[in-house]
């Protein structure tokens, strides 16, 4: 890629000699065919859990939901976003299974 994690310490090499060079001075080299053209990938990861609480007293049922969610930038690590949403069910006796 241009730009992006991906591209960190890449060197494009173009005869054997070179290669040679390199492994002779360097541990843990990593060759990969060279493919031309444009390389997509994600900039962004989105993460979350999801929690809920029950809530029972009698024929009544109050299920509290929430999800915690964070967006994080692949390339720098850093927290670009982050939200949250939190969801009430009431549940009356006849949809309560007991």
């Amino acid at each position: 890629p241009a730009r992006g994690s991906a591209s960190i310490s890449i060197s494009k090499v173009y005869d054997r000699e070179t290669v040679e060079l390199l492994f002779a001075h360097e541990d843990g080299l990593m060759i990969q065919e060279f493919l031309n053209g444009q390389e997509i990938g994600a900039d962004l990861m989105l993460t979350g859990s999801l929690n809920s609480i029950v809530d029972q007293e009698g024929g009544e049922q109050v299920v509290f939901y929430q999800i915690d969610l964070q967006l994080v930038d692949i390339q720098t690590h850093k927290t670009v976003w982050i939200g949250d949403k939190k969801i009430k069910k009431y549940m009356s006796r006849s949809s309560v299974k007991m």
